[in-house]
């Protein structure tokens, strides 16, 4: 196995992890803001001084995932879940 299968075979755990616990329901409530925060989260931890790089590889996985959820719930809906203001900015 070279090493992009075993980061697709993480990645795909980590999806199937994620999809157990929280559902496609709840990823689809979720607006770009929130997805993008979520993955900051992860990304942000990877990179934090003294997290060591066993970890860091763990959250940078967890991050594909999210990444790969948030495309996944847009293209299941069409686009994003409403934030609560857009109705009131202009377009």
């Amino acid at each position: 196995m070279d090493n992009l299968d075993r980061i697709y075979e993480d990645v795909k755990a980590e999806l199937n992890y994620a999809n157990e616990r929280w559902g496609t329901e709840f990823d689809d409530k979720n607006t770009l803001n929130d997805w993008i925060n979520y993955i900051g989260i992860y990304l942000g931890q990877a990179g934090s001084i003294g997290t060591p790089k066993e970890e860091q590889r763990v959250q940078m996985v967890k991050a594909l995932g999210l990444c790969m959820s948030a495309i996944n719930s847009f293209d299941r809906n069409d686009g994003w879940a409403p934030r609560h203001y857009e109705d009131k900015v202009a377009k």
